[in-house]
């Protein structure tokens, strides 16, 4: 198995073989191994149930006002549907939201909201990674044909393009954790709002102890009944194997990302969360439905309308399809055209031509087919100069048939003035066309664009999608005529009348609804109508101590009466995720082996992260003739050696510490492994120690070796003994059985725990002495509690509730009377 191929074997009668193509997508293929067995596994077909909207059409109670922070990556088209969110949330419900993305959208998130009841903001912060057109550009340039370009093809590790994309994701991982907690504003996130691509969010959650809701435009839940948006499928539909095979489909990807991205991950756990780090059976949780966001009951919505796609059967109840994400209604209605495009809709309806934030090479060749499609087409048109640069350098004196549109200009204005649409198959322009019923013609270029174009063409509202390196003027003008023919045009109009109905409802509004559907916010003790921020549990020596839950107002209202200190709380923790469990691995060979697989896939990626310019660069200088000036040369050699020195540093860094700490990771792999392999026959297991210095390590390495061999040893007289007291003489034979391998794998445990846990000893001193000043986890916990100090004071300054110090005064007598009566 490689960053670039993966096989999977199973005892159930099937193998899969995942392999990433030069074109950036991923090639599933799934074949029989044994026919029995898989005929029996394909019968064994989950229980199906009639999909269910679960988002309720009112609230059945007020939700408390919170701090929101929603973090996206993507285009203009993957934000937007978040800044309708976040002003629903704002304007109706009062929270404080901060929307985390890129900084070339600071000025969109920013802006007044068009057409709502109260012109408010949204806070915008900086997700970092840089410039998101860079990112199109690559996955564009890692797409020939249509294929995804999200997955890099193998020379994208050798030419420096997957370092660079890399930083783009540590940049995103370090902009997202910044955007939790600002001091300066009193900014505390309560709950997190996020898209997949941040990746960050599952991990922010366990480490904040925060509601985590995912909300996307595409698919991301595993389900048998079509396959990951970016994956090609080499099983029919029609196959018996379809199901399964889509199924697995949704694990392969997530685990080649995992591949990809896992150190990047395991790595702002560690030094940024303070967490432990995870494998790729956590992360991916293959064995649970709906995979790790299943296995935690993490909530999802999915922002695409049900008429185009249905809720499938077996997604749990906590997954929910809401539908586009829209804005007001009437928040086009101050757009004020410039007067020739305004002179050029009074003819007939053009159609629209525009590839949104798209990224191309050869902007003057595309502009050249699109012009040609226009002129074969005999149709008017409207072409969108966007991201993809067209245009440019084109003769844009061309009569009353070709306006060029440099300006922003609103689809949800534009759209219904078309004769049918010409565009990427981005979800959001996507959903703009259909929700005003105009025929679509979608021109793919990479990620789950063939996606929603194969369902344009599968609702009739377009022809079937091509991807742009097959566009051709005949086959773009083509695919226009078929738009416009009337039975299009019908079903087009059809399925957007169902959007339209769909959306009457709340558009942005049904995903405000569903967030607080699974919020489940715990509230303060003495005001139910604020969210609980900080605990107290009473410092005595009372086994049963006083514990109660206060918001921030509350916490204020204590210590300005002198009932408590800010010292004498703890920050709450509404929600608890955990990613990783004791109970994983299962056994020694697949700890041992995700040990090693996670080192070297560690190292292979530090190797790709070297910067490739400092030796390209040296080489340049090298070949430079003298005839050229020693200064200019020697300049520009060092600027660069300045410019990469760091980042090959810490590939260095990062490939001896890997190297390093590999004994470590083995043995603790292969002792947890055989620590916890007893539990695959119900044997009961210790719990695994914790090691924080190098004296614990020595502690837990002696107890674990005693232990095993004293568990292992006893146990064949005491585990067929409970069997029999249990269940009689078929108690007894299981307990022997038991007995047998305890006497196997304890004491082997305890013998591979003894070099892993003085190791992990030494590792957490090591650690210790390096961070006398504290860890960044540290650090932003002293934050989130400085941030918490200044929110409750702030609201105490601003408190204009007449009676809430009495209530929190009287709640406050009153717990403590209760806790002495018991």
């Amino acid at each position: 198995m490689s960053v670039q191929h993966l096989k999977l074997s199973s005892h159930s009668g099937f193998e899969a073989d995942a392999t990433v193509t030069d074109d950036g997508r991923v090639d599933i293929d799934v074949g029989e191994t044994d026919a029995g067995k898989l005929a029996a596994l394909l019968a064994c077909k989950p229980e199906e149930k009639p999909a269910t909207t679960t988002v309720p059409d009112v609230e059945t109670s007020t939700p408390p006002k919170l701090n929101i922070v929603i973090q996206v990556v993507g285009s203009r088209g993957d934000v937007q549907p978040f800044v309708a969110l976040g002003h629903v949330l704002r304007r109706k419900y009062g929270h404080r939201v901060r929307l985390v993305t890129h900084s070339v959208f600071k000025d969109f998130v920013e802006a007044r909201e068009s057409g709502g009841q109260d012109d408010g903001r949204l806070e915008f912060a900086d997700i970092g990674g840089g410039d998101p057109a860079e990112l199109m550009a690559f996955m564009v340039q890692n797409d020939k044909d249509g294929s995804g370009g999200l997955m890099p093809p193998a020379e994208a590790y050798t030419n420096g393009a997957i370092a660079q994309r890399r930083r783009f994701i540590e940049g995103v991982l370090g902009g997202c954790w910044n955007s939790m907690v600002d001091v300066e504003t009193d900014f505390v996130a309560d709950a997190i709002i996020a898209n997949p691509p941040s990746f960050a969010h599952i991990h922010l959650a366990e480490a904040f102890g925060v509601p985590l809701h995912i909300m996307f435009t595409m698919p991301w839940t595993p389900t048998r009944s079509f396959p990951h948006p970016l994956a090609n499928l080499k099983v029919p539909a029609t196959s018996p194997m379809y199901a399964l095979a889509s199924q697995l489909s949704f694990m392969l990807v997530e685990c080649l990302t995992w591949q990809g991205l896992g150190d990047l991950i395991n790595r702002f756990r560690s030094s940024r969360l303070g967490l432990g780090s995870l494998s790729p059976l956590q992360v991916v949780a293959p064995f649970q439905p709906g995979g790790l966001m299943g296995r935690l009951r993490v909530p999802t919505t999915y922002c695409w309308a049900p008429a185009l796609l249905a809720k499938p059967s077996d997604w749990a109840d906590e997954v929910s399809v809401a539908g586009y994400f829209f804005g007001e209604e009437k928040s086009h209605d101050g757009y004020k055209p410039d007067s020739d495009l305004a002179a050029f809709l009074e003819g007939p309806p053009p159609v629209y031509v525009g590839f949104g934030s798209i990224v191309v090479d050869d902007p003057d060749g595309l502009t050249k087919n699109v012009l040609e499609a226009i002129r074969k087409a005999d149709v008017r048109a409207i072409i969108s100069k966007g991201w993809a640069g067209m245009g440019g350098a084109t003769d844009k004196a061309k009569g009353d048939k070709i306006f060029f549109l440099e300006k922003d200009c609103p689809h949800e204005w534009l759209f219904p003035r078309m004769a049918c649409v010409v565009h990427h198959g981005g979800a959001g322009t996507t959903a703009a066309g259909l929700r005003y019923g105009v025929p679509t013609v979608v021109v793919p270029f990479f990620g789950d664009q063939p996606f929603w174009g194969g369902l344009v063409a599968q609702s009739g509202a377009g022809p079937e999608p091509f991807h742009y390196s097959q566009l051709t003027a005949d086959k773009l003008a083509e695919s226009i005529k078929m738009a416009l023919k009337p039975e299009t045009k019908t079903k087009a109009k059809a399925l957007g009348e169902k959007i339209r109905e769909g959306q009457s409802k709340g558009g942005a509004g049904i995903g405000a609804r569903s967030f607080h559907q699974h919020l489940d916010m715990p509230r303060c003790a003495f005001l139910s109508d604020r969210a609980a921020v900080w605990k107290y549990k009473k410092k005595d020596d009372d086994a049963d101590k006083m514990t109660v839950q206060l918001s921030a107002l509350a916490a204020a209202v204590l210590v300005h009466e002198k009932k408590l200190d800010y010292t004498d709380l703890t920050l709450f923790r509404p929600r608890d995720y955990r990613i990783s469990s004791d109970e994983e691995p299962w056994d020694p060979f697949s700890g041992g082996g995700q040990a090693l697989l996670g080192d070297l896939t560690s190292i292979a990626m530090a190797v790709t992260d070297f910067p490739r310019e400092l030796v390209a660069k040296k080489k340049e200088a090298s070949d430079k003739t003298e005839t050229a000036t020693t200064k200019t040369t020697e300049t520009a050699t060092s600027t660069v050696t300045v410019d990469n020195a760091m980042q090959a540093g810490q590939s260095v860094a990062r490939i001896v510490s890997t190297g390093l700490q590999s004994p470590l990771h083995f043995c603790m792999g292969v002792a947890r492994g055989f620590h916890n392999a007893p539990l695959l026959y119900n044997d009961e297991v210790r719990a695994a120690p914790t090691v924080s210095d190098f004296g614990g390590g020595v502690r837990a390495a002696t107890k674990a070796f005693g232990h095993g061999l004293y568990d292992g040893v006893t146990g064949l007289v005491t585990q067929p003994l409970k069997g029999a007291e249990k269940d009689g003489g078929r108690g007894f034979v299981s307990g022997f059985a038991k007995g047998i391998g305890g006497i196997v794998l304890k004491p082997a445990a305890g013998a591979w725990a003894v070099p892993a846990y003085t190791m992990q000893g030494v590792q957490a001193e090591v650690d210790r002495l390096m961070k006398k000043n504290g860890s960044d986890s540290e650090k932003m916990e002293a934050q989130r509690v400085a941030a918490r100090i200044r929110q409750a004071e702030a609201e105490w300054k601003d408190r204009a509730e007449n009676n809430a110090e009495q209530r929190v005064l009287e709640g406050w007598s009153k717990a403590g009377k209760d806790h002495e009566k018991k």
